[in-house]
C-alpha cells in the first residue's frame, strides 16, 4: 500500500525545466524575427527578465497585493520585458506582438526533468498524480500536456483564482479532492516558500525537489528532500 493517497506535484523546475523552456523559446521566437540569437542575446534578455521581475516584485507571495493581482501583474511584467528587448534589438515588432509570440512559442517547449515522465508513469499506479502551479491556464495547460495520461487533477493558479502558497490555493485542492485528513497528501516542489512552506502550513507533507543540492533556509522544514526525481519511487511505494 503506497505511503500517500494523492502525490502534488509542481511543474515548472520540478516536473518541466523551466530555464530550458524559456531559452529555446526565446530563440525561436529571435529566429521568427529573422535575427540571430547570439549568447549576448541570449544573456541580455534573462537579465531583463530578471529585472522586470524584481520590479513587479512576484516572489513576494506574501504581499497581499501580489496574492491579490499576481496574474494582472505578471501579463504586464511578461509585455515589459519586450518593451525593454525592443529597445535594444529593435525588430520592428510592437512589444504586445513580440510577447505573444513568445508565448506561442513557450506553449509548446517541452523539456521534462530527468525521469519525470518514468516517474509519473510508475507513480500513476500506487497513489492519484495530481499537478499544482502558479501561471496563467493557457499556457500552462499547453506545457502539461504530455503528463495527462497520469495525472487525475490540475489546479492551475489563474482558474483556482489563487496562488501558492496561500491557504486559499491548497484549501481548494484539499476541497476539490474531498480530502478530510491533508497529511494522505504529499506535496513535491522547488520552491521553499510556494511548495514547501506552503503545503506544510495546510497539513500536507512536503517534499523538496533540490536538483541544485542548495541549503536549505527556512525553520519550516520538509519530511523529505530529494535531488534526483526518480528518487520520488521510494518515498511512495
Amino acid at each position: 500500500m503506497a505511503k500517500y493517497e494523492y502525490l502534488i506535484l509542481d511543474v515548472d523546475d520540478t516536473l518541466l525545466n523551466f530555464e530550458k523552456c524559456e531559452l529555446n523559446a526565446f530563440l525561436r521566437t529571435m529566429e521568427a524575427c529573422k535575427i540571430v540569437p547570439e549568447e549576448r542575446l541570449q544573456k541580455l534578455f534573462i537579465e531583463i527578465c530578471d529585472e522586470v521581475w524584481l520590479k513587479y516584485d512576484l516572489d513576494n507571495t506574501n504581499n497581499a497585493d501580489i496574492l491579490k493581482n499576481y496574474h494582472k501583474y505578471y501579463r504586464s511584467y511578461a509585455v515589459e520585458r519586450f518593451v525593454h528587448l525592443e529597445e535594444k534589438i529593435k525588430t520592428g515588432m510592437p512589444p504586445e506582438q513580440l510577447s505573444a509570440l513568445y508565448f506561442q512559442k513557450y506553449k509548446e517547449e517541452f523539456w521534462p526533468e530527468e525521469g519525470a515522465i518514468a516517474v509519473c508513469r510508475t507513480l500513476s499506479k500506487y497513489c492519484q498524480l495530481v499537478l499544482a502551479t502558479n501561471g496563467l491556464a493557457e499556457i500552462q495547460r499547453s506545457r502539461i500536456s504530455p503528463f495527462m495520461n497520469y495525472i487525475t487533477h490540475v489546479f492551475i493558479s489563474e482558474e483556482v483564482g489563487a496562488i501558492k502558497p496561500s491557504s486559499a490555493f491548497y484549501s481548494c485542492i484539499l476541497n476539490t479532492l474531498h480530502v478530510n485528513n491533508p497529511a494522505v497528501c504529499l506535496m513535491v516542489g522547488n520552491s521553499i516558500s510556494t511548495d514547501i512552506v506552503g503545503a506544510n502550513e495546510a497539513g500536507m507533507d512536503t517534499c523538496w525537489y533540490n536538483r541544485s543540492r542548495k541549503a536549505y533556509n527556512h525553520s519550516i522544514k520538509p519530511a523529505y528532500e530529494i535531488s534526483f526525481l526518480p528518487d520520488l519511487i521510494q518515498l511512495i511505494k
